[in-house]
């Protein structure tokens, strides 16, 4: 973390090493770390893209709430990226939100959202609930 901060703070704040750390932290379990770095990117004005929501199908921040157990979290970041950033959640979105809340026993909501999706449900996403 001191090389990240080191690295930014001297000017080097592109969103892939931000992408990157978060990443690694969710992966790693530290969510709570994960979720800091992602407000003190949105805070210098840094802009989340897919990367930062579903980071290769594993869902960066999203990622760090399944793995802190962070339902109410995750769903906050889901529905911000249509409030607050105006990004449309994609397929690999929903996958993530399904398996945070499957891992959290969390069915019935699980089912409701892919009832709700706006696309067709893949193999992946009955998969992962």
């Amino acid at each position: 973390m001191q090389l990240f901060d080191e690295f930014v703070g001297n000017g080097n704040k592109d969103l892939c090493s931000w992408n990157t750390m978060i990443m690694g932290l969710a992966f790693h379990g530290k969510c709570d770390e994960a979720l800091e770095l992602f407000n003190q990117m949105l805070k210098i004005g840094m802009s989340p893209d897919d990367v930062t929501y579903v980071g290769g199908g594993g869902g960066a921040v999203i990622l760090a709430c399944t793995h802190g157990g962070m339902v109410s979290k995750g769903r906050k970041l889901f529905n911000s990226m249509k409030q607050k950033i105006s990004m449309t959640p994609k397929l690999e979105y929903y996958g993530c939100m399904v398996d945070l809340l499957g891992r959290a026993g969390e069915l019935h909501e699980a089912y409701d959202l892919i009832k709700a999706m706006p696309m067709k449900p893949d193999a992946v996403i009955w998969g992962i609930s």
